[in-house]
C-alpha cells in the first residue's frame, strides 16, 4: 500500500477486518475463533491475517494469532475514530445547540446521549422523557434551562427532597424563577 490513507481504506473498508484486528488486539484466536466471531470464511480470514502480517500489524504463533504492539495500535485508533463518527451522526442534527465551547467539554461527553424530540402528534415528549429519568434516579448533574420548566419542576423538587444528589449549572436569575414557580416544594437551601 503506497500510503496511510491507502492503509486506512483498505482496514475501513471491510467491517469484518475491523472486527479481526479489534479482536487480535485484546488476544491471542485461532483462524476458527475469527471466523466465528465475524461469519467471514476460512479464505477471507486467511487474506486478511496475511495482509495484516504484511503491514506487521498481527504475528503467528503455531495455531494462533496474535496483534503485535503496532497492531494494537491501530485497533484502538481505528476504533476511535469509528466511535468518533458514530457519535457526531448520532448527534449531528442537535449538535449545533450543545453548549460544547461555552462549557468547556467535547462532543465526546454526549457520545451516549439520548436525543428525545417533540413532534405534533406528542408535544410534551421531552418534559415526559425527563420525568422518566428522574423518577428513581439516585444522581442528577445538569446544565441549561429545559429541565427546569414549571411542568416538571414539581418531579425535580421531590426527588431532591427525597435524597437525590443533584448538581444543576444555572445563572442566579433561573434559579431564582424557578423558586418562584413553587417556593414551599424548592425549600431553598443554597444556589
Amino acid at each position: 500500500m503506497d500510503s496511510a490513507l491507502d492503509e486506512v481504506e483498505y482496514l475501513t473498508r471491510s467491517e469484518h477486518r475491523i472486527e479481526v484486528i479489534d479482536a487480535l488486539a485484546d488476544g491471542p484466536h485461532s483462524r476458527s475463533d475469527l471466523r466465528a466471531i465475524t461469519g467471514a470464511s476460512s479464505s477471507t480470514i486467511g487474506r486478511m491475517l496475511r495482509e495484516f502480517e504484511t503491514q506487521g500489524w498481527v504475528v503467528r504463533d503455531g495455531h494462533q494469532h496474535q496483534a503485535t504492539p503496532a497492531g494494537r495500535f491501530i485497533a484502538e485508533e481505528v476504533t476511535t475514530l469509528l466511535t468518533r463518527v458514530e457519535t457526531e451522526r448520532t448527534l449531528r442534527d442537535v449538535a449545533q445547540w450543545l453548549p460544547t465551547e461555552k462549557l468547556g467539554i467535547t462532543i465526546e461527553a454526549f457520545a451516549e446521549a439520548i436525543i428525545t424530540v417533540s413532534d405534533d402528534e406528542d408535544p410534551y415528549r421531552p418534559v415526559e422523557r425527563y420525568d422518566e429519568l428522574i423518577e428513581d434516579a439516585k444522581t442528577m448533574r445538569a446544565f441549561g434551562t429545559a429541565t427546569l420548566k414549571s411542568a416538571n419542576a414539581g418531579s425535580l423538587f421531590r426527588n431532591v427532597r427525597a435524597g437525590m444528589e443533584t448538581e444543576i449549572i444555572y445563572p442566579p436569575p433561573i434559579v431564582e424563577a424557578v423558586l418562584d414557580w413553587s417556593p414551599q416544594a424548592a425549600k431553598k437551601r443554597s444556589c
